[in-house]
């Protein structure tokens, strides 16, 4: 008998258990679960300011400005539950958390002709805006009721705020000048 036994050893080959196949869908998981991170990451802060009504504003569309820089946009406006006011839905870049105290003050930049002069000429061709003023508190808000007029002097603004007493009869304006020797030496804010 003619047995041929070999004395080598039998090799065996061990499979991963992955197949290549598998690297593509793992390796664009992994993309996409980094995209949504970093979106998270990046999303803005949710706020809401309340005017009286929504002139001028769009969804979409009304930017959210300090100094002629953009800091958020509108994302929707409704009315409030009693129907009264006007609710806008406002996301705001989360580098601007600042802006976002209890003081700071919001109002529509819209055109406007009064007896302090022209304003707002630069929203004719872009459209109204909203702009906001921070405060000076360093506690973070979401909700404002928003100015109906725009502020004559800003908060930080350098100077001093004066309250005058009259007897005199004259119809005074938001905005009318205050002369001094001849000179305009400030605005009337509230009388």
């Amino acid at each position: 008998m003619n047995e041929s036994v070999s004395s080598q050893p039998i090799k065996t080959v061990t499979k991963t258990k992955v197949s290549k196949v598998w690297l593509l869908p793992i390796v664009a998981v992994l993309i996409g679960a980094a995209m949504i991170y970093n979106n998270w990451q990046n999303r803005g802060i949710d706020i809401q300011v309340t005017f009286n009504t929504a002139e001028g504003l769009v969804a979409g569309k009304t930017k959210l400005k300090n100094r002629e820089v953009e800091i958020g946009t509108v994302n929707a406006i409704s009315f409030s539950k009693d129907k009264k006011s006007i609710l806008v839905d406002i996301k705001v870049e989360r580098e601007m958390q600042d802006f976002l105290v209890s003081d700071s003050q919001f109002w529509v930049v819209r055109p406007r002709i009064g007896p302090g002069g022209v304003s707002g000429i630069s929203t004719l061709l872009s459209g109204a805006y909203i702009q906001v003023v921070p405060g000076s508190s360093d506690k973070f808000h979401q909700d404002f009721i928003g100015l109906e007029r725009p502020l004559i002097s800003v908060i930080n603004t350098l100077g001093m705020h004066v309250n005058l007493v009259s007897s005199g009869g004259k119809s005074l304006r938001i905005g009318n000048p205050v002369i001094y020797r001849g000179f305009e030496v400030g605005k009337i804010e509230a009388y």
